[in-house]
This record gives C-alpha cells, sequence and structure tokens, in this order.
C-alpha cells in the first residue's frame, strides 16, 4: 500500500513541475526547485493513513461504554486533524496530535511482540512499524482483522478498542504534559516543552473528572515524541 512515500511525493511533486514546464505555465526547474523539494515535509504517511484512523474512529468510539465521559474531547482532537494539511510542522497542533495518536496506536500493537517498553517504543518509532500500521489500517477499514492477535489488549483482542483507547491515550498525554489546570487551548506550553514550538491554538476545554484521570497518566514516550518532531519539523 504505502510504498515508498517520500519517492512517491518528490515524484509527484516532479512530475507536476516538468508538466507545467511542458505547458509554459512556469519556468524550467532550477536549484531553487530541488532546495524546495529538500524541504518538503508533506507527510504522505499520514495522509494515507489518518483518513482511515478518522474513519474508524468515528464509527466506533460510541460502542465501548469506558470512553463515553471523554467523547467530546476526543471528538474535538478528531475535529482537529480532519483539516489537517499534512504537513509537519513545529507551528501545527495537528501534527502533535496526530504524532502521539499514531505513535500511542503502534506502542499498543506492539506490546505482544515487544514486552519490554523501552523495545517497544524504539520499534514504535521505526519505518517498519508504520507498514505494519498501515497494512492492519487498510484491512479494519475493509471490514477485516478486527481480532488480529496484535490487539490483544486489557484482557479482549479488539482492535477497535485499540483504536481509541491510543486516542485517548493521546489526549491524557497532552493534557498531563500541559498541567492539571490548563487546558488544551494552551496547547503550543506542550510543545515548548518538548523543544518544539507551536503556535496555533486548539480550543479544547477539559472536564474536570478528565483532568483527573489525565493527572497520572504522562506517556513514557514523552521524550521520544519530542526527539521525532524535532528531527521532522522544518522551522
Amino acid at each position: 500500500m504505502l510504498g515508498n512515500v517520500r519517492a512517491n511525493r518528490a515524484e509527484s511533486v516532479l512530475a507536476r513541475a516538468v508538466a507545467d514546464v511542458k505547458a509554459h505555465r512556469r519556468a524550467p526547474l532550477d536549484i531553487s526547485d530541488m532546495i524546495a523539494l529538500q524541504n518538503d515535509f508533506f507527510d504522505g504517511f499520514a495522509e494515507r493513513v489518518l483518513p482511515r484512523m478518522i474513519r474508524l474512529a468515528r464509527t466506533h468510539l460510541d460502542k465501548y461504554p469506558e470512553f463515553r465521559g471523554q467523547q467530546k474531547s476526543l471528538n474535538r482532537l478528531l475535529e482537529r486533524l480532519e483539516n489537517w494539511d499534512y504537513v509537519v510542522s513545529k507551528k501545527s497542533d495537528s501534527t502533535l496530535i496526530y504524532s502521539v495518536w499514531v505513535t500511542e496506536l503502534k506502542k499498543t500493537l506492539l506490546r505482544g511482540l515487544f514486552p519490554d517498553p523501552e523495545e517497544r517504543e524504539t520499534h514504535a518509532f521505526s519505518y517498519s512499524s508504520e507498514t505494519f500500521l498501515a497494512n492492519l489500517i487498510v484491512r479494519w477499514e475493509q471490514g477485516h482483522d478486527f481480532d488480529n492477535a496484535v490487539c490483544e489488549l486489557d484482557s479482549r483482542k479488539d482492535c477497535m478498542y485499540n483504536l481509541i483507547f491510543a486516542l485517548a491515550e493521546s489526549w491524557k498525554f497532552i493534557v498531563s504534559a500541559l498541567g492539571e489546570d490548563v487546558v488544551l487551548s494552551s496547547c503550543f506550553m506542550l510543545l515548548e516543552r518538548l523543544g518544539v514550538w507551536i503556535s496555533a491554538p486548539i480550543d479544547v476545554p477539559t472536564p474536570a473528572a478528565e483532568h483527573d484521570a489525565a493527572a497520572t497518566a504522562v506517556s513514557p514516550g514523552a521524550a521520544g515524541l519530542g526527539t521525532e518532531l524535532l528531527r521532522f519539523s522544518p522551522t
């Protein structure tokens, strides 16, 4: 499904540019075009998997009583993601939400394969884990593999539970990093603490009950997420 998303992106950008040159819509390619291509931070993987993740989450969110108290917050996160242009940036709140969610999902799915938390964290940030996740998501959207063995979590084997659980863990991580008394409207503070800056706020009120639960649920992937965002962010 994925192939080499970076190579595919470069090929697509260059093909459009060459077509524009042939049609006399732009000047011939030069060094500035190559520099721009090197600094293109469009996330092709996110473009392919995130819409599927959002559709699946919206379809199955009502299914689990455990998350009903968080539905408003989780739906607001999904709304932010639906408006993302898939450009990775320190100034994008959607970059943050997506990065946390996809990482938390990979970590839940890798629990059985890598019981050691540090080893699991390492594999969650690997390129091979992206192919692994993408193939599963396509199968889920087709209505298959909902009970895949890798989805065993909390004594149940339900892949959609994993998907919603990872989204809820993302909410908890963001709130925990911000502090118990800080709402998501100040989301930029989280990225500043991780060494990443963001200017666009997320306007999501935080119910007190969710604050209480989130205060004790700091994700072990905080440092890794900060490093990953810094590694791929252009500014």
